[in-house]
């Protein structure tokens, strides 16, 4: 049987997205609409959203800048 969580109140995150790729644009970025659709719905706040190319360096160079950020709660990435 499933046992709810202890924390009775839902929190609020403020939320990364990282969409990976050679070819999305923020046109054609489904995925990175979707995700940001639903943690909106569930109450989180977007305070970033990127694209960033498919090179390790770029990535790693972003992750760096948005864990710097004490804003950012969390970091969502998809693609690549």
């Amino acid at each position: 049987m499933a046992q709810p969580h202890p924390d009775v109140e839902p929190r609020s995150l403020n939320c990364a997205v990282v969409t990976v790729s050679d070819t999305r644009t923020e046109v054609d970025d489904r995925s990175g609409q979707l995700i940001r659709d639903v943690l909106q719905t569930a109450g989180h706040q977007v305070v970033a959203y990127r694209i960033v190319k498919d090179e390790p360096e770029q990535i790693a160079t972003y992750l760096q800048v948005l864990c710097e950020d004490e804003s950012t709660d969390a970091v969502i990435f998809n693609g690549g």
